[in-house]
């Protein structure tokens, strides 16, 4: 089995991280954690890379191996070729955003959710 969590470095990414590190470490699974950005400039791949790095040692203190992927461009399609690419089994992701939920990141979470071949887990 093949889970695909995603990041974007919010609280609800982070929950939704542990969620899906629980299901991996119950199920053997392979997990590749993406976060994406919307520009590669300096400072938003530094973010980007710290807030992976986190993931990625959350997921090695619960004994999951991560696979971590920095992605430029649209949340929406990365997720699905990543998904697609990968042969992912399960979608897993934060269904509110906090302070920054908006319009288009519930757009996000329902396109993912309708477009995608494999099953999605929403993280509340």
């Amino acid at each position: 089995m093949r889970i695909l969590i995603y990041s974007n470095g919010s609280k609800s990414s982070e929950e939704a991280a542990l969620r899906g590190f629980e299901l991996a470490g119950h199920l053997k699974a392979d997990v590749i954690v993406l976060h994406t950005v919307k520009s590669t400039s300096e400072i938003s791949l530094r973010e980007a890379r710290s807030a992976l790095t986190r993931l990625e040692e959350l997921g090695k203190k619960m004994g999951v191996k991560v696979d971590g992927r920095v992605r430029e461009g649209a949340a929406k399609d990365l997720i699905l070729k990543a998904s697609e690419e990968n042969l992912v089994d399960l979608i897993v992701l934060g269904g509110r955003d906090g302070a920054l939920r908006t319009r288009v990141f519930e757009s996000l979470v329902e396109s993912v959710v309708r477009n995608s071949r494999c099953s999605v887990l929403v993280v509340k």
